[in-house]
């Protein structure tokens, strides 16, 4: 220490000294920054409600609107707002499935609304400010009608999206003279929407945050455990529902055209659907395959991932030891898996029309160019592959105009990502930024709160 101090012995005694109070100094400031920080959220946490809100939606399920509603709660806490939420909409569509971690699980019954909510008389003191109902628009009929505190709350909030270009006939109505706004999740849905008829003034666009519980730090990748025999090769991931929009029959298909058993690639189908299983699925896609007169002598590996593997309540560790995403979807609300995989870093092919193109484009992902956009009609091996569903779709669909994804663009993209993992790497962790940058819980929450607050303002002046 004696030679630090001495002026004889090094000349350079006062850049020392500053160098020490300037380290002293930061240590300090950070120190009070830091308390700083946590004070603040105490206190935002513990805050005097400015609002009361109600937020129903598909919190029990494993639905797009369940996993959406959830993201949209975390920022919620976050901000002075006296919270309580209650489930409409779908059931679980697996009962033994764990859908919920723990700790939601009890957030859930913490916040739940109870008999609140199931009651059609209640008393002035219960009233509530803001109602947002959060499902597909048939199912908010019931709330409105049979839950008291619902149907009065001052202001009422529909929040919707259709993976068309259009939205249902009967939910026009709906739109326009149940609730006072319409939020939807992109530009795409304002145009859509408005075009359809809704009344344009009640258009609101509020984007879908990600799940940062489960996005923000990513889990290290677990490739032998997850992907099985698969592991050793690169893996292209698509996670969807199982039905004619997702595009099954153009994954399917472009994939085996564009690669063989020489290939060291393999797909992996992580599905859900009425009697779906794995057996099932493979069956399926053997009929199809030869419908479609595809060679099946040299088709590349594919696998789907068994039920008893799939954590459905955080699907990141799998996201990181896949290679890249891939989804040639006919329309989406939002694409959720899309928005997921981006998160992870893992490079994304997906198609460039419908809600996903509010933030997969070229500078993210690897969007997928549409020919055109066509009515619903069922092509060759349909019925093979799809059976059921295809009642199910036609009656949903089939007036309306969906994505005709490219083939040929979606095969040169799939070969173009595997033959050059490392510039493909670069563009996917630009859309991880973009993705937790743009969409994190408190950026929405904090657009969602604005936007009641300016609703409950007008609510008091008009009344």
């Amino acid at each position: 220490m004696r030679h630090f101090w001495s002026f004889k012995r090094n000349g350079k005694t006062l850049v020392r000294l500053t160098f020490c109070f300037l380290t002293i100094l930061y240590l300090i400031l950070a120190f009070q920054n830091s308390n700083h920080y946590s004070k603040n959220y105490v206190r935002r946490s513990e805050a005097e409600p400015h609002l009361s809100l109600i937020w129903a939606s598909e919190f029990k399920s494993q639905t797009g609107f369940g996993s959406e509603a959830w993201s949209f709660v975390q920022g919620l806490l976050l901000h002075p707002v006296k919270l309580l939420l209650w489930h409409i909409g779908a059931e679980p569509w697996d009962k033994k499935a764990k859908v919920l971690s723990d700790e939601r699980q009890n957030l859930l019954e913490s916040l739940w609304c109870g008999k609140s909510c199931s009651s059609k008389k209640i008393s002035s003191e219960e009233k509530v400010d803001l109602l947002v109902l959060h499902s597909v628009p048939t199912d908010w009929t019931v709330p409105l009608s049979d839950c008291g505190l619902c149907r009065n709350a001052r202001f009422k909030v529909g929040r919707a999206m259709f993976e068309t270009a259009g939205v249902p006939e009967k939910w026009v109505q709906l739109l326009n003279n149940s609730v006072d706004e319409v939020w939807v999740p992109s530009n795409f849905h304002r145009n859509t929407f408005s075009n359809s008829g809704i009344t344009k003034e009640k258009i609101r666009v509020i984007p879908q945050p990600i799940d940062q519980e489960n996005f923000q730090s990513l889990p290290l990748p677990q490739r032998s455990s997850l992907l099985g025999d698969c592991a050793n090769s690169f893996v292209f991931l698509a996670v969807f529902k199982w039905e004619v929009r997702k595009g099954v029959d153009i994954l399917l298909k472009s994939y085996m055209q564009e690669f063989t058993d020489k290939d060291n690639v393999c797909l992996l189908l992580v599905t859900r659907g009425e009697n779906i299983s794995p057996d099932e699925v493979k069956r399926r896609v053997t009929r199809f395959l030869e419908k479609t007169k595809i060679n099946t002598s040299s088709i590349p590996r594919y696998e789907v991932f068994e039920p008893n593997k799939k954590d459905l309540v955080n699907l990141a560790a799998l996201y990181v030891s896949v290679d890249a995403f891939v989804l040639p979807t006919r329309g989406e609300g939002w694409g959720r898996p899309i928005m997921e995989a981006m998160a992870c870093a893992i490079p994304v092919i997906a198609t460039n029309w419908s809600g996903q193109t509010e933030y997969l484009n070229e500078n993210t992902g690897f969007p997928i160019p549409i020919e055109n956009v066509v009515t619903y009609s069922e092509g060759p091996g349909f019925a093979e592959l799809y059976r059921h569903e295809l009642v199910i779709s036609g009656a949903s669909f089939r007036n309306q105009l969906w994505a005709k994804p490219s083939e040929e663009h979606f095969r040169n993209l799939m070969r173009w990502v595997f033959k050059n993992p490392a510039a493909a790497k670069k563009v996917a962790l630009r859309g991880r930024k973009e993705i937790l940058t743009k969409f994190s819980p408190q950026r929405v929450a904090s657009l969602v709160v604005r936007r009641l607050l300016e609703l409950k303002d007008a609510s008091v002046e008009a009344s």
